[in-house]
């Protein structure tokens, strides 16, 4: 029987926190869509381009190739190219059907841990949270150049406003990821790391930093990692190109890599499910700088989408296999 300890807090349960990020993305989605024409989006999305449509799926299904061979880089003690394929897809299917763009990390790394006992390391989760800031590096010098040279050069005085503060916050987020490199860093933090109370600070988590610090001191392998993540972003810019093509709308590079790389940002916030809702909301105040209707904002995230459930499909498929091949 579980009883309550008085004066420990107690932790709120994850289904509260699921359930209040899928009212997050609730709300806002049916807020945006009371504010447009809906059959009007609809009928954009059923005249798409099919040339570009598939041109746009087949940068989708390129995509987690890059991320797989990123990943693999990193981890390839502790992970083979098989299975840092296989689990990068099985990601992007936990991480569409999870709340939060980080969860598909968390299954990846767990499952994999689970299947595999000679996984089950400090690298294995080193590897996966260093992939993720190198992601998250190149992500916001692509952010931080977009959101300047908007600011720059856009006629809308809301817009200006908006896109020149997040440079510069997105310009102190990378200088603080930066410093993670810097020793005299690392030797502060595992020194507060030291101090902490032994129910925190246990001997696995200390293995985990130290794992995660020791790639700084690897600088061919972030520099190949962070090429890749260049890759990567650039792929995602020409999907997002692409199915602007297929919607009829020709929009420039500039706004487009701010576009992808807000968006980018967005999913990584813990406030929706998948970003149903936020990149809606947000696409619809962002285009209409550009003078283009909410519709056509609407059913390009619709687009977007459909190229995330793409593959979270083949991660699906892939997860049940390997669960069927266990059976067997």
């Amino acid at each position: 029987m579980r009883t309550k300890i008085q004066g420990v807090k107690q932790p709120i349960r994850p289904w509260i926190v699921s359930g209040l990020k899928v009212l997050v993305s609730g709300f806002l989605l049916l807020f945006v869509l009371s504010k447009i024409n809906i059959h009007g989006a609809t009928e954009r999305i059923s005249h798409a381009k099919f040339a570009y449509l598939g041109l746009a799926l087949v940068l989708a299904l390129i995509l987690p190739w890059i991320l797989a061979i990123r990943w693999w880089i990193l981890a390839r003690k502790a992970v083979s190219w098989s299975d840092a394929l296989a689990y990068t897809w099985i990601g992007l299917f936990f991480g569409l059907i999870l709340p939060g763009s980080i969860s598909g990390d968390v299954a990846k790394g767990g499952l994999l841990a689970w299947a595999k006992s000679s996984s089950r390391r400090a690298i294995l989760p080193a590897s996966i949270f260093a992939d993720r800031l190198v992601g998250l590096a190149v992500m916001l010098v692509f952010f931080i150049i977009g959101s300047f040279v908007v600011a720059d050069t856009t006629q809308d005085k809301e817009l200006a406003r908006f896109s020149s503060i997040a440079w510069r916050f997105g310009s102190i987020a990378l200088a603080v990821l930066f410093s993670a490199l810097i020793p005299f860093v690392q030797r502060m933090a595992i020194s507060f790391f030291e101090i902490l109370p032994q129910r925190i600070a246990s001997s696995s988590l200390k293995d985990f930093i130290e794992a995660t610090f020791a790639y700084s001191e690897k600088p061919s392998l972030l520099l190949s990692a962070g090429l890749l993540s260049a890759i990567s972003q650039s792929l995602g810019i020409a999907m997002y190109s692409v199915l602007m093509r297929a919607l009829s709308v020709e929009l420039d590079t500039t706004p487009t890599i701010a576009l992808y790389s807000i968006f980018a940002v967005l999913g990584m916030l813990p406030i929706s499910f998948a970003g149903v809702g936020v990149r809606d909301w947000f696409a619809v105040l962002f285009l209409a700088a550009y003078r283009l209707p909410p519709e056509i904002a609407v059913a390009f995230t619709w687009l977007c989408l459909s190229m995330n459930v793409c593959q979270a499909v083949v991660g699906g498929i892939w997860q049940f296999c390997i669960i069927e091949v266990g059976r067997t």
